[in-house]
């Protein structure tokens, strides 16, 4: 097995006393923060999920048109990350997170407002393109202050806080539409966008020094995403973690016909067994957290055998999940295969994307957002076959989760194979 930049990076451990947010060079409050940030792709979908089907009723919509929502905001994140990771290695960090957060809210505000399914994809694709600045620059910034396991350890972090958003948005939607209508979810996301903007003004500053930004315009941003393109190990643990990752947009696009359209339960019902899947992957979060805190303070860096295991877990979970569709099973065998499922992902986001951004330590910004751009595309074109036998077909999402979780292994195990590459000098 080829001998990795993440296997040199032993000496990552905590400081007698320290803390992981202080070894870091970080505040508690400025993480909590951070987090929020990179929660924002996943409050912009799961709040919108339960008014799926009311979306469709109210504009005359089929259902495969009406998941196409998702696909737009997919594909939105896709053209933002190679908008917003090139940017801020060229300009810093903190303007084009402010500049993002207010599109945001604007473009939440025209969803709301937007009268047919046509210009309700055009509003959700400027949505996700002004969201992914978030999740691009909230990862962007931490990797300014970590690397290893320490990083892994502080992305696992930040999903572990933004967990809350998988979780609470579902119940929050669910309940605006007990007092609205589908449009009352985007004014409320856009409400959220208020204190994102305050908080960042607030607590984050710039993390990115003026030596270290890399000029050149498309020339340079060219010749960095071709270098990292043509890095094996970068583009395996990049397709590993956005092909696993996709399990969860499948899951999204489809769990709301199977839970209500298939069995049977209310938007409110659907709601609480979402958010009690997203609590089993927070507490799978929490318990790795753990696992990579104990590796920093022993200084022993492996996040690889981390990742290595979470996706043989997923190719467990996913087969069962096809066993599931198969067999017809009941709402509780479909709520412990997705548990499964989805909670077999929290070893492997952390640790693939430290690796891969060890491989992009000379562009982080760049490297964060063609990561970005891979689990865009693939979410985008895996949630759109869950419709294509109908709301009440199960076995579309259940082959589509299977290749996916393939993919992603064989993808690691060609990252684990390909030999290192010099990282490009910044321009």
């Amino acid at each position: 097995m080829a001998q990795g930049r993440d296997e040199t990076e032993a000496g990552t451990g905590a400081r007698a006393g320290g803390s992981l947010f202080a070894d870091a060079g970080l505040t508690g409050v400025t993480v909590g923060v951070l987090a929020l940030l990179s929660a924002i792709n996943a409050l912009s979908t799961s709040a919108y999920l339960p008014a799926l089907p009311t979306v469709a009723a109210d504009l005359g919509a089929s259902t495969s048109s009406t998941q196409l929502t998702l696909t737009a905001y997919l594909l939105g994140i896709a053209v933002g990350q190679l908008t917003w990771g090139p940017l801020s290695d060229a300009v810093g960090r903190r303007r084009p997170l402010l500049v993002g957060l207010v599109c945001y809210i604007a473009a939440s505000l025209l969803c709301a407002a937007a009268p047919s399914i046509g210009l309700l994809l055009v509003f959700r694709a400027v949505q996700g393109w002004a969201a992914c600045s978030g999740q691009v620059l909230s990862r962007a910034v931490v990797a300014d202050h970590a690397s290893g396991t320490r990083l892994a350890q502080l992305i696992t972090v930040l999903m572990l806080i933004g967990v809350i958003a998988p979780v609470a948005a579902p119940l929050i939607g669910s309940g605006l539409l007990v007092v609205g209508s589908w449009r009352t979810v985007f004014i409320f996301l856009a409400l959220m966008g208020v204190p994102m903007v305050v908080g960042v003004l607030l607590t984050v500053d710039e993390s990115l020094p003026e030596a270290q930004r890399r000029r050149g315009g498309l020339g340079e941003l060219g010749r960095t995403v071709g270098g990292l393109l043509t890095n094996r190990r970068f583009v395996g643990y990049a397709v590993a973690l956005s092909s696993g990752f996709s399990t969860m947009f499948v899951f999204m696009a489809a769990a709301p016909f199977l839970f209500q359209t298939r069995l049977g339960l209310s938007a409110q019902q659907y709601a609480w067994v979402n958010a009690g899947i997203a609590t089993g992957l927070g507490v799978s979060m929490a318990l790795v957290h753990r696992h990579l805190g104990r590796q920093a303070r022993d200084g022993v860096a492996n996040p690889a055998g981390t990742a290595r295991f979470g996706i043989a877990a997923l190719l467990v979970g996913t087969c069962c999940t096809l066993a599931a569709s198969l067999l017809d099973a009941p709402l509780g065998v479909w709520i412990l295969v997705l548990l499964l499922t989805v909670g077999s992902l929290a070893p492997i986001m952390g640790s693939t994307m430290s690796l891969a951004l060890g491989e992009s330590s000379h562009a982080i910004g760049t490297g964060t957002a063609v990561v970005g751009v891979l689990q865009a595309m693939l979410g985008a074109l895996a949630a759109p076959l869950v419709g294509l036998g109908g709301p009440e077909a199960t076995l579309p999402m259940a082959l589509t989760m299977v290749a996916a979780a393939s993919v992603s292994g064989v993808a690691f195990i060609t990252a684990r194979l390909a030999p290192l590459t010099a990282p490009l000098a910044p321009g």
